[in-house]
């Protein structure tokens, strides 16, 4: 209800706007897709006994059949999308009713930005959803942002200051992700939090062909740290534990002729207050953890090609699995772009805090496992089509045993499985905006008693 209140406010913040003659678009999209799972027999020896392999696999009654799962639906959604960018009043409306047949909801879902912003000479203060721009990534797909109160300022061309006064942090989920999303969920209720995640941040980017990017955000976890044992008393008392954690980006892209390179160094510092048996310091855990993103678009005229990699540390651990420190988090979206692992599985290569809060767990469905994820993309544009091939791939770590918690490079230290998931999407796009477009997706592992999930859809989008 808080954030239905504050999505009217923003909406009708936005009315007087219009009443100048200024009228965002509206936009309707429906799309409709079929999914199966099928039982794979492989030569491999890859096994694993510390994943949950769920929704499906952990049936032995379900193993015996050849779909292990078949599953079809429509989609709906309506909504407006429009931007001013004057001087005095900035605003960005991007917000859409989107109904899902599997579900049988109909949810509230926005953009990357859906803010108003007051503005000043070089100054803007502004309410609403406003993406981070300097948490650039070659991850396409990647994006985060705060929702709640924020100011701008521009102090010289090309540079940008952001600062999240507060925000109301819950994962930053957009539309653009959500299409697929809670396919396999049984409870299709709205996930209940007990707590809050209350983030400040600061960030500046500078440049335009060859820019530099730094950000640093604080994050309150309230009651929902990592693990389940929290300090009861300062619950009781402050209602949370104390649970913190600091997040810092700094990044570069150049742009050249036909290539663009994007870097990111990542790291994370703070502490999970638990009195959980799995820690080695009593009352709490440290967090420290690093993770590098390197990724390159090649451009030409009518096609282009990328590759994105992501490597986070781990945790720490002892010979007898206890935690000495926990490694990297992620914060925003998923950072990959393909349908299975942004959103029908939802598996995040890290420890990643999300809506139902911040937790480690080796699940093929909703994990959240320490891994390298890398994402390769090709590109062809041809009149008004375009057609693209998109492959994944998901490499963990290796999840039980003594680890130093550092990153690493070598395959002996990732387990002998692997996830991996091609898509390949063609798009019709025309002058007004419309869209037609359809696609197939396929993910495979090479575990000895595997699976294969297939999955075609189609989708239609109007502007008027």
């Amino acid at each position: 209800m808080r954030l239905l209140s504050t999505s009217l406010i923003m909406i009708l913040c936005t009315i007087p706007i219009f009443a100048k003659g200024q009228y965002p678009e509206v936009q309707i999209m429906t799309w409709g897709y079929e999914m199966q799972w099928l039982q794979k027999k492989q030569t491999t020896q890859a096994q694993t006994k510390d994943w949950n392999l769920s929704p499906f696999l952990e049936s032995s009654e379900v193993k015996k059949q050849r779909y292990l799962d078949r599953s079809s639906g429509l989609g709906f959604m309506a909504g407006v999308k429009g931007s001013n960018l004057s001087d005095s009043v900035r605003w960005d409306l991007d917000f859409h009713f989107n109904y899902k047949e599997n579900t049988n909801s109909t949810d509230l879902l926005f953009g990357k930005n859906n803010y108003l912003m007051l503005g000043y000479q070089n100054l803007y203060f502004g309410v609403g959803r406003r993406e981070f721009l300097y948490k650039e990534t070659s991850f396409r797909s990647s994006f985060d942002g705060a929702e709640g109160l924020f100011f701008e300022m521009k102090p010289m061309k090309n540079c940008l200051i952001q600062v999240a006064v507060w925000d109301r942090y819950r994962g930053f989920p957009i539309k653009e992700k959500e299409m697929f999303r809670d396919l396999f969920r049984e409870d299709k209720s709205e996930i209940k939090l007990n707590s809050h995640h209350r983030r400040h941040a600061f960030g500046f980017s500078y440049g335009e062909y060859y820019s530099l990017h730094f950000g640093t955000e604080f994050i309150e976890l309230g009651t929902l740290g990592r693990h389940t044992k929290e300090i009861q008393k300062d619950v009781i008392d402050r209602g949370a534990d104390g649970d913190h954690f600091l997040n810092f980006v700094l990044g570069t892209k150049l742009n050249f002729e036909f290539i663009e390179i994007h870097g990111n160094l990542l790291a994370t510092k703070g502490t999970d207050r638990t009195l959980s048996k799995e820690s080695t310091t009593k009352g709490s855990i440290p967090i420290r953890g690093e993770a590098i993103e390197l990724g390159f678009v090649f451009l030409f005229s009518n096609w282009k090609i990328g590759t994105s990699s992501f490597l986070p540390d781990r945790e720490e651990r002892t010979t007898s699995n206890q935690i000495v420190r926990d490694g990297y988090i992620h914060t925003g979206t998923h950072i990959g772009s393909t349908y299975f692992f942004s959103q029908i599985l939802f598996l995040f290569p890290s420890q990643s805090l999300q809506n139902d809060g911040l937790k480690k767990e080796n699940s093929l469905y909703a994990g959240r496992s320490y891994a390298y994820f890398s994402e390769s993309f090709l590109s062809v544009f041809f009149n008004d089509f375009e057609l693209k091939l998109t492959g994944a791939y998901f490499l963990p770590y290796k999840s039980k045993g003594e680890s130093d918690g550092k990153i690493q490079f070598k395959r002996e230290f990732f387990e002998s499985f692997f996830f991996a998931e091609v898509n390949l999407e063609i798009k019709l796009s025309v002058a007004d905006g419309s869209e037609l477009g359809l696609g197939v997706g396929q993910i495979y592992t090479n575990l000895s008693n595997s699976f294969e999930g297939n999955i075609g859809f189609f989708y239609g989008k109007v502007k008027f």
